[in-house]
């Protein structure tokens, strides 16, 4: 599970920044330029995707970082019934860290309707300026998941390694008497 998560995160990582198509000057194909909203290198611009009123990438994210950061480790916080359980499967991240989640999420609906009034820059609409900073701190907010993830990975693996002591003799000395 950990290497299927690592791989989500990394397609996610080559998603987010068009698979290196600005760091190594790449031109987008015409074909995919032709469907891509935002003329790079990536899927998850595509117009069947941009123009879906279910299946945005943008909806499809908040629905895994919702499930993954907040809703699983809140019912594990709350049952640890489930923690022992989809704790064999997936890395239950620390409750707290969900905060952080909601958090992101929160302020960037806030800022759209606080900022949307006077906000001025004509080359990115307030929608995506937003978008991207939300963007942005999700990748920061997921290393620390990372992170704790190798911790925790690390925690239990140290656990599972310290040599039980099941039962002790006791050895009384004989001196010669």
């Amino acid at each position: 599970m950990y290497l299927g998560l690592a791989l989500l995160f990394f397609f996610g990582a080559g998603e987010e920044i068009s698979w290196g198509q600005r760091i190594f000057g790449i031109k987008t194909p015409q074909a995919l330029a032709q469907v891509n909203k935002q003329d790079e290198l990536n899927l998850h611009n595509l117009a069947v995707m941009e123009n879906s009123k279910f299946f945005t990438a943008d909806r499809l994210f908040d629905v895994f970082w919702f499930l993954f950061g907040v809703l699983t480790p809140a019912i594990a916080l709350l049952s640890s019934a489930f923690k022992r359980f989809a704790g064999k499967f997936i890395p239950i991240i620390y409750w707290g860290m969900s905060l952080l989640f909601l958090y992101n999420y929160l302020w960037a609906k806030l800022g759209k309707v606080l900022f949307k009034t006077v906000y001025t820059f004509d080359k990115l609409s307030l929608t995506q300026s937003i978008q991207e900073v939300k963007e942005s701190n999700y990748a920061v907010i997921f290393i620390l998941v990372a992170l704790f993830a190798i911790w925790d990975l690390n925690r239990s693996k140290d656990k599972d390694n310290i040599p039980v002591k099941t039962g002790t003799t006791k050895i009384e000395p004989v001196f010669p008497g």
